[in-house]
């Protein structure tokens, strides 16, 4: 099974670009961009119906019902303070050892939906604060 490629907005509207602004065909575009005339074709029609600006996936608008917190790294006040804060607005939290949240099994579930392409996300892990032996 082969998987889609996935191409970021700003390749998106480059291409798109080329056609309208800039008087290329399709397949003249798709040609120097190495891309199907289909795929093309398909993007200028989006840009072309979407009247807000915001044609194609990843226009920054997140659905907070797809967006998960996980708070490992927090004690049971603090926990419970960003939860508080955090599903007032939909997102939805995970706290080590509540709910039957097992953290030591969140690398594995993260790479397994990863390469099962059905996952996209942004980790951020607290920085460490190294001090130098002295």
């Amino acid at each position: 099974m082969t998987t889609r490629k996935k191409y970021p907005k700003e390749f998106k509207l480059d291409a798109v670009s080329l056609v309208l602004e800039q008087e290329y065909t399709k397949a003249e575009a798709s040609r120097s961009l190495g891309i199907n005339p289909n795929l093309i074709a398909r993007w200028i029609q989006e840009h072309q119906a979407d009247e807000s600006g915001q044609a194609f996936r990843g226009n920054g608008k997140l659905n907070a019902a797809n967006v998960y917190y996980v708070n490992a790294d927090d004690n049971y006040r603090g926990a419970v303070e960003k939860l508080e804060i955090l599903e007032a607005h939909g997102i939805q939290v995970l706290i080590p050892n509540q709910n039957d949240f097992d953290n030591s099994k969140m690398n594995a579930l993260v790479d397994n939906l990863t390469k099962a392409n059905q996952f996209e996300a942004e980790m951020k892990m607290p920085r460490l604060e190294l001090q130098k032996a002295s």
